[in-house]
């Protein structure tokens, strides 16, 4: 098991709890969104329309 082998002297993170599981596509992007790490749509960083 992966979480075996982890140092204990460091902090667990979600990486950590996650990693044997097997997650959906929806759960992925439930938890991405949860975090705040996902970008909204229309927001990129290649989409400026003010520089044209």
């Amino acid at each position: 098991m992966a979480a075996q082998s982890i140092d204990s002297t460091r902090p667990r993170t979600l990486a950590d709890l996650y990693v044997d599981r097997d997650l959906t596509q929806a759960q992925v992007r439930r938890l991405v969104a949860l975090l705040g790490l996902s970008v909204p749509r229309g927001a990129t960083a290649g989409s400026d329309d003010k520089a044209a």
